[in-house]
């Protein structure tokens, strides 16, 4: 009698380890691991100390759900920095116009007084913002080359002023220190 064989399937090798066992991608070991890892970092997240990082994360995800669909550099600049970017560029605008003009810098002290957030007169920010416009600070030794400024008047908006005389830019001078 024969004895028949039968034929054994060819099986897929298997990555072993060291000791000769088989490393299966998901063991219970290693999926209990994973979830422990997960709950852990969740619990460090949670910690006090992380919070105001979790915050900055969250509102730099909402502000850019909002500004994902406005691509423009106009509309995220005004949106960002409101009025310390649209003086600037009204500034601009306008003292492009008149090659001649200076523009004379309101003081950080005067411009608190009406506006506590307000950054567009420190003359880096002026420069960042509005690009090559001739100023001058109200402690320059040449602030009487200026013909142009800034003002806030009782409704408490802003108003750009040509200086006439003088005497007026002595006034606005003495005014904005």
């Amino acid at each position: 009698m024969s004895k028949k064989r039968k034929k054994k399937k060819p099986s897929r090798p298997q990555a072993k380890d060291s000791s000769g066992k088989s490393n299966a991608f998901f063991t219970v070991k290693s999926l209990m691991l994973t979830v422990l890892f997960i709950l852990l970092l969740r619990v460090i997240i949670l910690l006090p100390v992380y919070e105001s990082w979790l915050k900055r994360i969250h509102n730099y995800y909402r502000e850019f759900r909002q500004q994902r669909h406005a691509l423009d550099i106009e509309t995220r600049m005004t949106q960002r920095h409101g009025i310390n970017y649209l003086i600037p560029k009204f500034l601009k605008e306008y003292l492009e116009e008149r090659p001649d003009a200076v523009f004379l810098l309101p003081s950080q002290k005067y411009l608190k007084q009406y506006y506590p957030n307000s950054l567009w007169a420190e003359p880096k920010a002026f420069y960042y913002f509005a690009g090559k416009i001739r100023t001058v600070e109200y402690d320059d030794a040449d602030v009487r080359t200026a013909t142009h400024s800034l003002i806030v008047d009782e409704d408490r908006r802003p108003r750009l002023i040509f200086f006439q005389n003088d005497e007026e830019r002595e006034r606005i001078i003495a005014l904005l220190e």
